[in-house]
């Protein structure tokens, strides 16, 4: 599964949303304000102190560009929406979601707000930072849920909800055994599942998933559904693999220019 990006205000409840997120799908929990700690030895206000909110924000943005996420739930700053680079190659990996708070609910939520490590200019107000960071996470945003007056745990739910309206909408699986000697494909389309047992070949050659997937997308596209699609790919894989096996000096890779025209015509009935 790609990442999951969690972007807003501080106080948004990226980080207490984050681990509840990361525990209900299963995945690791990363929060970047942590990171940026650990690799500079000071606190986030320390760093804004004592070097400046653009130096603080470069810092954000390098450490991001420079770090892995994979299969993570990431809390990031709210500050993360100034770094260009950074944004790219967060959403790149992963599913930006906006937890959105109106101003006046995050003045209720934010007691230290001179210790926190907010990025805000001297005798910058919340309003006026919120003004100024909405149009950003708005842009970045892939989802966004309103959070005002729910418990994390609401926001974690309309968060998994809103993230299975935009997943895979057709799943194929390939080398699915339900019985000793047979083998098929499992297709999930449209929310139904389906199965097609094809004749299982005891010899195997390279490069079969590569004509299996081009074969695939080939029928996918001119129309054919999913599970008729998935049933033209394997039934002419295995015409490659027999095709391969009939020629003795054939060292590497399945022949599928034998049976080309096989696959051309199920494509076109």
């Amino acid at each position: 599964m790609k990442n999951v990006v969690l972007i807003g205000m501080p106080g948004a409840g990226k980080s207490t949303i984050g681990v509840l997120l990361a525990k209900s799908l299963l995945m690791d929990f990363v929060d970047t304000d942590l990171i940026i700690q650990k690799i500079s030895g000071k606190a986030l206000c320390d760093i804004i102190n004592e070097e400046g909110i653009d130096r603080f924000i470069n810092i954000e943005n390098n450490v991001i560009c420079n770090e892995s996420f994979v299969n993570s739930v990431v809390a990031t700053g709210g500050s993360v929406v100034y770094g260009k680079e950074a944004m790219e190659k967060l959403k790149a990996d992963g599913i930006t979601v906006y937890l959105k708070v109106d101003s006046s609910e995050l003045y209720s939520r934010i007691k230290n707000i001179h210790t926190r490590g907010i990025a805000m200019k001297d005798g910058q107000s919340l309003d006026s930072l919120y003004n100024e960071r909405a149009p950003l996470y708005e842009k970045y945003a892939d989802i966004t849920i309103e959070c005002g007056g729910l418990s994390p745990e609401e926001c974690v739910d309309l968060i998994i909800n809103k993230l299975s309206e935009i997943g895979c909408k057709n799943i194929v699986l390939t080398g699915i055994s339900y019985e000793e000697g047979k083998t098929g494909v499992v297709v999930y389309e449209n929310g139904v599942y389906s199965y097609y047992e094809h004749e299982f070949l005891p010899n195997s050659c390279h490069g079969t998933g590569d004509i299996y997937a081009s074969a695939f997308s080939g029928a996918f596209v001119r129309g054919k559904s999913a599970y008729d699609a998935a049933k033209i790919a394997a039934d002419y894989t295995v015409e490659c693999i027999k095709a391969t096996a009939e020629e003795d000096n054939h060292w590497y890779g399945a022949k599928f220019e034998p049976v080309l025209m096989k696959l051309i015509r199920a494509v076109n009935e």
